[in-house]
């Protein structure tokens, strides 16, 4: 399921840059790729604000800088996410430079790290994202989520994607009405 990718589109260069697109720029984008339709529910939102991740209503981003030289990984991975109330779960995407490799859907407790095989290496060397510190309140759903090389199943290094915070329907609603800012989009 792809309900991220209606909401925001992430396409971060950098671990430490997203460019933010004004409503005008977010109907170019809308005009010439018809695949890639973006919502009109798109928020503000600051990227001073943000250590890797930024929300939009139940949806998330996630972007940083993937270097990895023992497997051969120097990109850009984002993983995308929705948070699932009803199911208390977690739908997720994990692309690198754009390219989707993994699109599942997991439980919010306690997920074990899901691993992708990397391209042309998948006996050998894997890359695995973990979701973790992952907590529920009566405001927010919030947590973390690192992604791990690991060379023939051994940790060889990790890197922070960041933390995200997703408020729950009844604050979301009330936190919209009080955000007077325009609509922007991240990327």
């Amino acid at each position: 399921m792809n309900v991220l990718f209606s909401y925001v589109l992430f396409a971060c260069v950098s671990y430490t840059y997203c460019k933010v697109y004004t409503r005008e720029e977010v109907d170019v984008v809308n005009s010439g790729s018809p695949g890639r339709l973006i919502s009109n529910n798109i928020q503000h939102f600051d990227s001073a604000d943000t250590n890797g991740c930024a929300c939009v209503k139940y949806n998330c981003g996630c972007c940083a800088h993937l270097e990895f030289d023992k497997i051969h990984i120097n990109d850009t991975g984002c993983v995308n996410l929705t948070y699932l109330p009803d199911q208390y779960g977690i739908s997720f995407t994990f692309s690198i430079d754009g390219r989707v490799l993994y699109n599942e859907t997991i439980s919010a407790r306690n997920p074990p790290p899901v691993c992708i095989g990397v391209p042309y290496l998948e006996k050998y060397a894997s890359v695995c994202l973990d979701f973790y510190n992952l907590d529920i309140s009566k405001t927010a759903f919030s947590g973390c989520i690192k992604v791990e090389a690991r060379l023939d199943k051994i940790k060889i290094a990790d890197k922070e994607f960041g933390c995200f915070k997703i408020p729950l329907k009844k604050h979301y609603n009330m936190l919209s009405k009080m955000d007077g800012k325009p609509s922007v989009l991240v990327t």
